[in-house]
């Protein structure tokens, strides 16, 4: 009887697993992909350079050019990627709610291939391989009063072009893991079209809550309706004057609705062709090259692994190396991560049995960010290369005092 029991048990376990492999829903598309990015800024502003610095001098100047107005500026980037092809020039318009005060219909310009460029955070080694800057930077991370285990790390600029030295610095400039994303600017989209406010930044009342529709004669339909807790993310109010007796300073920033993980960053100069960056991901130097938007799933698992910053934090160390290496001083920025909200039409279907066919699926991604001068009263002292793990050609530390490859 027990053996009888056994096997009917057996056989029932058998039935349950086809009915689940059976009940896998079937999904396809989307046709079309649509992405919102709605950034707050405040403090200073970005200059929206993207080019790659060929000096150290470039650098400092694209991260302190000028300040934003009181309360902080919004701004919007809209991509659209289709896989169907216009029967004319394509043509489409995003019609935004009452209250956005940046315009009543957004055109979605042609063509955005011209404007898309390659990720340089997935690859910033090649960067560097037809500008050949020079100079060198020192690379610190992680929250505390003082700069952990062989910090900084020297990268010479000079050495870039060598491909043994950047194999060697793969694991350092890689980045975040971050899943891999197919935006509408990719190539898997063969029509596509885009707007920004980036050179024109709306009034900070400008608000993204009500309805959006999207027309165009080379995508369906869009329309989609955003809430309160949906419109732009508030602006970061960032403290950086509280310097501790380590030398170390103290940034705190207020509570941002919102917000699902932090990013704070501090870059500045340490003399002449010299840069520092430091961030507080604790894993590594790979924080310094974090993408401006992250999507959902990626905040929960880098917040997790210590990437970022938990949303309830308001505060973070930045260590006394650090300040001790600005020698012209720096900034501190201020990231809040927003994550994503996404849309889809037709919705999924209750029943596993019936395929998904997804015909547009519209995704708005959430950012705020500041910027500020570090430390009012910031005293250099010592060089931040006197203790440097610096990197040789051969992948082999060498003596910091050697003399830099520069002209």
């Amino acid at each position: 009887m027990k053996k009888v029991v056994l096997a009917t048990a057996a056989l029932a376990t058998a039935a349950a697993g086809i009915v689940v492999a059976r009940q896998v829903q079937e999904i396809t598309g989307p046709q079309t992909l649509y992405w919102v990015s709605a950034s707050t800024t405040s403090g200073i502003l970005e200059t929206g350079n993207t080019a790659p610095p060929t000096t150290i001098g470039q650098a400092i100047s694209q991260t302190l050019p000028e300040p934003a107005p009181p309360g902080g500026v919004h701004t919007l980037t809209l991509e659209l990627g289709s896989k169907s092809t216009p029967p004319g020039p394509p043509l489409a318009a995003h019609r935004p709610p009452v209250g956005f005060n940046g315009g009543t219909s957004l055109a979605l310009l042609q063509p955005l291939a011209a404007q898309a460029r390659p990720d340089k955070r997935q690859d910033p080694i090649s960067r560097f391989r037809k500008e050949r800057p020079d100079g060198r930077v020192f690379l610190y991370w992680g929250c505390g009063e003082h700069a952990g285990a062989r910090q900084p790390l020297m990268i010479e600029f000079p050495y870039l072009t060598e491909p043994g030295y950047a194999s060697n610095l793969k694991w350092v400039m890689q980045g975040m893991p971050l899943w891999a994303t197919n935006p509408p600017a990719s190539a898997a989209w063969p029509t596509r079209g885009a707007w920004t406010s980036t050179r024109t930044p709306m009034s900070v009342a400008g608000s993204l809550v009500g309805n959006h529709e999207v027309q165009g004669n080379y995508t369906p339909d869009i329309d989609f309706s955003l809430t309160q807790d949906q419109d732009f993310m508030a602006p970061i109010a960032l403290d950086s004057r509280t310097r501790l007796p380590s030398g170390a300073i103290d940034l705190h920033w207020s509570e941002v609705k919102g917000a699902k993980a932090f990013l704070a960053t501090v870059i500045g100069s340490a003399g002449a062709k010299s840069l520092v960056i430091w961030t507080s991901s604790e894993p590594g130097p790979g924080g310094a090259l974090a993408p401006p938007y992250i999507g959902n799933d990626d905040l929960q698992r880098l917040t997790a692994d210590n990437w970022l910053l938990p949303s309830t934090s308001k505060s973070c160390t930045v260590p006394s190396e650090v300040v001790q290496a600005l020698i012209h001083g720096g900034s501190a920025s201020i990231t809040a991560y927003g994550g994503d909200v996404d849309f889809a039409y037709p919705p999924r279907p209750s029943d596993p049995r019936i395929p998904w066919r997804i015909k547009w699926q519209a995704k708005i991604r959430y950012r705020s960010s500041t910027t500020g001068r570090i430390g009012d009263a910031v005293e250099p002292a010592g060089r931040p290369d006197q203790k440097a793990n610096a990197i040789s050609p051969r992948g082999r530390p060498h003596p910091t005092d050697a003399p830099l490859l520069v002209a």
